[in-house]
């Protein structure tokens, strides 16, 4: 496959958009998603009509699949920031717990 033809982007994005389905991360599916858009947009613009209608449809496709998974991504977003700061108590924690131990013993 040439990289350089529109096609190829299509085909390319076509793979992104499974692999979108198919992880588990729904962050990780929202950005292979985004990538998958992104590069179909390309092969709109630079394709010929025949390449153009193909990825005019999985555009479409993209879209509806991002729109799909968006709610489910946001859930986890915000799970993952209520998680992190107590994360990083918890090592600011045990680091002084550690450093408390060097001092006082002899």
């Amino acid at each position: 496959m040439n990289p350089k033809t529109p096609r190829t982007l299509a085909q390319f994005s076509a793979i992104l958009v499974f692999l979108g389905i198919a992880v588990m991360d729904p962050l990780a599916g929202l950005a292979l998603m985004v990538l998958a858009g992104i590069l179909s947009i390309i092969a709109i613009i630079f394709g010929t009509k025949k390449v153009r209608v193909i990825a005019i449809i999985l555009l479409a496709i993209i879209i509806s699949f991002a729109i799909w998974k968006l709610p489910e991504a946001r859930q986890h977003l915000k799970r993952y920031r209520e998680r992190a700061p107590a994360v990083e108590k918890g090592i600011a924690l045990q680091s002084l717990i550690f450093q408390s131990h060097a001092i006082h013993q002899p």
